[in-house]
C-alpha cells in the first residue's frame, strides 16, 4: 500500500510540474511591445509623402524559447489606409536602452527596423512605399 501511495504522489507532483511549466511556456513566452508611430508614407521612386498612423506590435520570444531560430515577430496596421503585414522575421540587436529591432522576411530580404532610444521606425508594407514615423509606446 506504501508503495502504491508512493507513485501516486510521485504521479502527482509530476503532473503538477508538468502544468506549471505547459502555463509558463504558454503565457509568458513573449515579450509585447505595443506602439502608435505618427509618420508618412514615402514612395521610393515618386518622392511624395502621405501623413499617416501605424499602430506596430513587436514580439519577442523570451530567452527559454529555443525552438525558433529568430528572435521575435512583428504585426503593424495603418488607420487611414487598409494597410496590415506580417514581419515573420524579427531580430534583436544590443540591450537596453540602446536596442535596435531589425525587420525581414524568411528569405532575409530587409523590410525596415525600428530603434527604441529615438523611437524611429522604418517598415515597408507595400512594394515601392516605406512608412517613417516616430512611434509612443501603447496604442
Amino acid at each position: 500500500m506504501r508503495i502504491v501511495r508512493k507513485l501516486l504522489l510521485g504521479f502527482i507532483a509530476l503532473f503538477g510540474l508538468a502544468t506549471v511549466s505547459f502555463y509558463i511556456l504558454a503565457n509568458h513566452s513573449l515579450v509585447r511591445t505595443s506602439l502608435t508611430c505618427e509618420g508618412a508614407w514615402k514612395s521610393t521612386s515618386e518622392g511624395f509623402e502621405v501623413a499617416e498612423t501605424m499602430f506596430l506590435v513587436i514580439y519577442i520570444y523570451r530567452p527559454w524559447i529555443l525552438w525558433v531560430e529568430e528572435d521575435g515577430y512583428a504585426r503593424a496596421e495603418t488607420k487611414d489606409k487598409p494597410f496590415s503585414t506580417f514581419v515573420s522575421r524579427v531580430t534583436q540587436i544590443g540591450d537596453e536602452p540602446l536596442v535596435n529591432y531589425l525587420f525581414s522576411d524568411t528569405d532575409g530580404s530587409m523590410r525596415g527596423g525600428y530603434r527604441r532610444a529615438s523611437k524611429e521606425v522604418v517598415l515597408q508594407l507595400v512594394d515601392g512605399f516605406n512608412f517613417v514615423g516616430v512611434c509612443s509606446e501603447g496604442i
